[in-house]
């Protein structure tokens, strides 16, 4: 089998605060990202959107959950080693209309839902985007 060392690597629709997350196998695949299993090469972890599904919970229930601490503990250990991008989806901020026009306001409403966390690191404006172009 050959060694594959992606240079960066792509999740989407992780919808924490789901029902059927499965944040459990989520965060064993950030520990095999810090663990160095996708090799050394590794410059991004993108989290396409969905990856909070505040469709179905809110920010102090998330916040408090046990399992999504870990996952934000190990995207902070994540973030100080490669880049750590988030393209927001349609169950973090809603998308009506269009969108290009909403995405900041309706991006700096899903931050403030963050903010004074103790995660607040993760959700900082440089971090999230409205789309991404990779070449």
């Amino acid at each position: 089998m050959t060694e594959i060392n992606p240079k960066i690597l792509l999740v989407s629709d992780v919808h924490l605060g789901s029902l059927d997350s499965e944040v459990e196998l989520f965060n064993q695949f950030l520990g095999d990202i810090i663990n160095g299993k996708f090799g050394n090469e590794l410059q991004a972890l993108i989290i396409l959107g969905d990856f909070i599904d505040l469709c179905t919970d809110i920010p102090e229930n998330l916040l408090n959950d046990e399992d999504v601490q870990e996952t934000f503990r190990l995207l902070l250990e994540i973030k100080k080693t490669m880049n750590l991008i988030y393209i927001l989806g349609n169950h973090e901020i809603p998308v009506t209309g269009i969108y290009d026009k909403k995405f900041t306001r309706r991006k700096k409403k899903f931050l403030l839902k963050f903010k004074n966390s103790k995660f607040e690191e993760l959700f900082s404006n440089d971090l999230y985007c409205q789309y991404i172009l990779l070449k």
